[in-house]
C-alpha cells in the first residue's frame, strides 16, 4: 500500500491526520502549495487507496471540510510510519526548487566536489536535468556579480567574498530549504558528510547567549535561528580560506572604527579566534560577524550605555511616531511604550539599512491586505529614520514597522479566559498578534507574548492554551500554531479549534447542542457521541473578523481629487514656505472644501512642528485636523520650477500636496496611491520634472492601471 502513494497523497495524509478539526479543500491547497483542484484529485486517489487497504477514507462534512475518523488516523499513521525500500526513495523525489536550493548551499558552504556526478546521485536525477540546473544557477548568480565555475575537482564560486555572502544572506531561506532537505533524506550521502554541522550550530547558540549576556541585547528567536545557522555555512567558507579582504568591510574606515569600539567587535573576534582564525590578520571578518549581531532583530536592549547611534535612532523613532500622530490625529494609549518598541526594533533595522541587509521575507502582502491604512501612514511618517542612513526603506521593512503602531491602535484591554502567546519573532509582531487576538477574541486573557526559550524553560502551562508563531514541544497543554498575520480565514480556522476545546463558545448555545444531539439520537445510531459533539460545535463555530473594521463608505481615487482643477504650477523665486502652501491650498478655497482657517492651520502646525510636512526628497505633505476648517474631502498639488527651504536649508521642498480630509477614512484609496507614486523614484522624478497638468494626470493615471 505505501509504495502505491505518490509525495503528495502522503503529505496529503499526514496534514489530514495530525489535525483535529475538519480542513475545507482551500486549506489543504495552502497546506500543500497547489490548487484545489490538485487537491480533490488527490482525495480521490488516496480514497480509493485506502478503501483497497481496508482504511476508511476522508471524510468530508458539506461546508466545514474534510477530517479522518480516529480509527483511520491511527492506521494511517502507521501507513505513513511503514518503511520504503530503494525504490521508494522516489516518494521523496526532490522538487526542482530543492534541487536548486540543493546547489546553492552546498556553493555556499565552499564545498569542492560538487561534480554532476555527484549531483545526480544525490538529487536523484538525469544528467540532463543537472546540467539546466547549473545553467539556471550561472545566470542567476552572474546577475549579482558572482560566477560560477567549473574545474576538474568540481563547480566552485568565484567573485568578491561581499557579493557572495550578501547573495546568500538574501537567500537565507532557500540555504535552510537546501540544508534541511540533504539532511532528512540524504544524510549519509550529502555533500556535509563528516562535517561537524550541528557542532557549529551548538557552539554559536552558546555564543549566542554569551553575547546577550554581555551587550545587555536580547535577539528575537527568528534572529537566533538566522545567526547560528547562516554563520555556520561562513565558518564553513572562512576554514576553507574564503576570507573577505582586510580592510574592505565596512568600506568606510569611519565606520570601521565606529564598529572596532563596540562590544560586539571583541565578542566577534573571541569566536572566530576559537575555531583557529587569526583575528590580527583577518579582522574584517570580526567587523562582519558584528555587523551581523547588530542587525539582528531584537526584543529588548539595555539601558545603562548610550552611543551615537542609540541617541540618533531614539530621537528618530520620537519624530516617526510624532509624524504618524499628526498626519493620521491618532492618541497613542501608550505613546511612551510605542516609542521604546519602536526604538528597539529601529535600532536593529538601522544597521540593516546601514549594511545592504534590509528583510526580503516579510509580511507585506497581510499588512497592505488587512491593514492599508496603518501601511499608508507609516509609509509617510517613515522620513526621519530613513534620514539616518539617507536611504529608503522597503516595503517588508515598512511592515514590520507598521505593526508597531497597529498594535496600539486595535488595542483593547477586555480581557476574560487565557491563553499562552509564544512568538519567534520581534516585540512588533508579537504586540500586533497579541492585539489581533484580543480583538477577535474578546472573552479571551492572552498572556505573553514570550520567546521559545522562555517557553522550554516552563514545567507547567497555566493556561488554558498555548498558541505560537512556531512549532513548540507539547507540554500539558495544547499548542496551536498559527501566521504572525491572521486574515479572516485563519481567524475563523482558529475560532472553530478554540470552540472544540471548550476554550471559546460557538454559536449555538450548549442547550441547544444538546436539543440537537437528541434529535439525532432519536433518527440516527450514534457510534461516537464525543466525536459527534465536537462536530457539531466545529460545524456551528461562528466567524469572525481581525479586527473591528470601520465602513468605509466610497473612497475617490487619487485623480479624482488632484486633477486640472487642483494642480497648479509657479515660479518659485522669492517664494517662501507660507506662501507656497497658501498658493497650493487656493483651488480648495476656491471651491469651498476648505476655510481661510485651515490654510491657517497647516502653517501654524509647521512653526509648532517643525519640518514633518517634508515626507520625501522635495516633498511637503501639509495637512491640518479636520475640525480646522475642512468643509469636504479635497486634495491639491503645487509644483514649483525649483526647491525652495521649508524652515531651513535641510528640508528643501518642490511639491507640496495639500490634504483636506473630512474624515479618518475617505482619504485613505488617495493617500495610499500617493504613497506608492512618491515611493517610485522614476514616477516622482516625472512629477518633479513636469511641466503641464497632462503630465502630472498621467503619472497619476499610470498607477490607477495597476490597481
Amino acid at each position: 500500500m505505501a509504495d502505491k502513494l505518490t509525495n503528495q497523497e502522503r503529505r496529503l495524509l499526514q496534514v489530514l491526520a495530525e489535525e483535529s478539526h475538519y480542513l475545507s479543500a482551500e486549506n489543504l491547497a495552502i497546506s500543500l502549495q497547489v490548487s484545489k483542484r490538485s487537491i480533490y484529485n488527490y482525495l480521490n486517489s488516496v480514497s480509493r487507496k485506502l478503501i483497497n487497504a481496508g482504511i476508511v477514507p476522508p471524510r468530508n462534512i458539506n461546508g466545514a471540510g474534510y477530517y479522518l475518523t480516529s480509527d483511520s488516523k491511527l492506521s494511517v499513521h502507521d501507513l505513513l510510519a511503514t518503511k520504503t525500500d530503494e525504490a521508494d526513495s522516489r516518494v521523496h523525489r526532490v522538487s526542482p526548487s530543492e534541487r536548486r536550493n540543493i546547489l546553492l548551499v552546498a556553493l555556499f558552504a565552499g564545498e569542492r566536489d560538487i561534480t554532476i556526478t555527484r549531483l545526480m546521485r544525490i538529487t536523484g536525477v538525469a544528467r540532463n536535468t543537472v546540467i539546466s540546473d547549473l545553467d539556471w544557477a550561472r545566470k542567476e548568480l552572474n546577475n549579482n556579480q558572482i560566477e560560477l565555475v567549473g574545474t576538474k575537482e568540481g563547480h566552485v564560486l568565484k567573485g568578491e567574498e561581499i557579493l557572495i555572502r550578501n547573495y546568500f544572506q538574501t537567500h537565507f531561506s532557500a540555504l535552510m530549504d537546501g540544508y534541511e532537505w540533504l539532511r532528512k533524506y540524504r544524510a549519509n550521502d550529502s555533500f556535509f558528510e563528516g562535517k561537524d554541522t550541528v557542532g557549529l550550530n551548538t557552539m554559536l547558540n552558546d555564543w549566542l547567549h554569551l553575547v546577550e549576556r554581555q551587550s545587555e541585547r536580547a535577539f528575537s528567536d527568528d534572529a537566533i535561528r538566522m545567526i547560528e545557522f547562516y554563520y555556520a555555512f561562513v565558518l564553513m567558507r572562512v576554514l576553507s580560506g574564503h576570507f573577505i579582504p582586510q580592510n574592505s568591510f565596512p568600506s568606510n574606515l569611519e565606520d570601521r572604527r565606529e564598529l572596532r569600539d563596540k562590544k560586539e567587535f571583541g565578542l566577534a573576534s573571541n569566536l572566530l579566534a576559537q575555531v583557529g582564525v587569526e583575528v590580527t590578520n583577518h579582522d574584517a571578518e570580526s567587523l562582519y560577524l558584528e555587523s551581523l549581531l547588530l542587525s539582528g532583530q531584537l526584543r529588548s536592549v539595555g539601558s545603562d550605555e548610550q552611543d551615537d547611534v542609540k541617541t540618533k535612532v531614539y530621537s528618530a523613532a520620537i519624530e516617526v511616531v510624532d509624524s504618524f500622530q499628526q498626519i493620521t490625529g491618532f492618541s497613542f494609549y501608550d505613546r511612551s511604550q510605542l516609542i521604546s518598541e519602536l526604538y528597539v526594533h529601529l535600532l536593529s533595522t538601522y544597521y540593516r539599512v546601514k549594511y545592504q541587509r534590509q528583510y526580503r521575507d516579510g509580511m507585506v502582502k497581510a499588512m497592505e491586505a488587512n491593514y492599508p491604512d496603518i501601511y499608508t501612514y507609516t509609509e509617510l511618517s517613515i522620513r526621519p529614520f530613513e534620514k539616518l542612513n539617507a536611504h529608503p526603506l522597503n516595503e517588508n521593512e515598512l511592515s514590520l514597522i507598521a505593526i508597531y503602531f497597529g498594535s496600539q491602535m486595535y488595542q483593547d484591554e477586555s480581557h476574560l479566559g487565557s491563553a499562552l502567546l509564544v512568538c519567534s519573532t520581534g516585540l512588533g509582531t508579537s504586540r500586533m498578534l497579541k492585539a489581533q487576538l484580543e480583538s477577535a477574541f474578546k472573552g479571551l486573557k492572552i498572556v505573553g507574548p514570550i520567546t521559545k526559550r522562555n517557553y522550554n524553560s516552563i514545567r507547567q502551562i497555566s493556561e488554558d492554551i498555548v498558541l505560537s508563531t512556531i512549532p513548540l514541544s507539547k507540554k500539558n497543554k495544547s499548542v496551536l500554531v498559527l501566521q504572525p498575520i491572521m486574515n479572516d480565514q485563519e481567524i475563523s480556522d482558529l475560532t472553530k479549534q478554540l470552540a472544540v476545546k471548550g476554550i471559546v463558545m460557538p454559536t449555538l448555545p450548549a442547550n441547544k447542542i444538546s436539543a440537537l444531539l437528541d434529535v439525532i439520537s432519536d433518527n440516527a445510531e450514534i457510534i461516537n457521541q464525543t466525536s459527534l459533539i465536537t462536530g457539531i460545535k466545529e460545524v456551528l463555530s461562528f466567524s469572525v473578523k481581525p479586527y473591528s473594521k470601520k465602513e468605509r463608505g466610497y473612497q475617490p481615487l487619487l485623480s479624482e481629487l488632484i486633477n486640472e482643477h487642483t494642480i497648479q504650477f509657479a515660479k518659485a523665486n522669492h517664494m517662501n514656505w507660507q506662501q507656497a502652501i497658501a498658493l497650493a491650498a487656493e483651488p480648495l478655497l476656491v471651491s469651498g472644501s476648505v476655510e481661510q482657517s485651515y490654510i491657517d492651520a497647516m502653517i501654524t502646525n509647521v512653526h509648532n512642528n517643525g519640518p514633518y510636512i517634508n515626507i520625501g526628497d522635495r516633498i511637503a505633505f501639509a495637512h491640518a485636523r479636520p475640525e480646522e476648517g475642512v468643509n469636504e474631502l479635497g486634495m491639491a498639488l503645487l509644483c514649483l520650477d525649483k526647491p525652495i527651504n521649508l524652515l531651513d536649508d535641510k528640508h528643501p521642498i518642490q511639491l507640496v500636496f495639500v490634504l483636506a480630509a473630512s474624515d479618518d477614512r475617505s482619504h485613505l484609496k488617495a493617500l495610499a496611491e500617493l504613497a506608492s507614486m512618491l515611493g517610485d523614484k522614476r514616477r516622482l522624478h516625472q512629477l518633479l520634472d513636469a511641466t503641464k497638468i497632462s503630465e502630472v494626470e498621467d503619472v497619476i493615471a499610470e498607477g490607477e492601471k495597476q490597481l
